[in-house]
């Protein structure tokens, strides 16, 4: 957080996140940064940026966070998407406390 802060801080337009030429990145070239930003870290598919979106959904369901918080994050307008997050949660956390 602390460098998105600073991010913000320092920039000369209303965008965090710009081009080369300082305008605002296409949806195109955010995929972009996302495919190379996983092909360095060898994660081994294909990962696209609505992957981040789900996986600040999970993160957040993990941490306990209320299902009502997350649909307003992710922007859900029916709580049916947003109850998914927190049923895979559920799993997880039975599965860690068996162990």
């Amino acid at each position: 957080m602390a460098g998105l802060r600073k991010l913000q801080q320092n920039r000369t337009g209303p965008f965090v996140f710009v081009s080369e030429r300082g305008g605002v990145l296409s949806a195109d070239m955010v995929a972009r940064v996302v495919a190379r930003a996983a092909r360095e870290a060898h994660i081994g598919f294909h990962a696209h940026p609505h992957m981040l979106r789900h996986g600040a959904g999970h993160m957040l369901a993990n941490a306990g966070t209320d299902t009502r918080l997350i649909q307003e994050f992710l922007g859900h307008r029916d709580i049916r998407n947003t109850v998914r997050y927190t049923q895979l949660a559920a799993a997880r956390l039975r599965a860690v406390r068996v162990r």
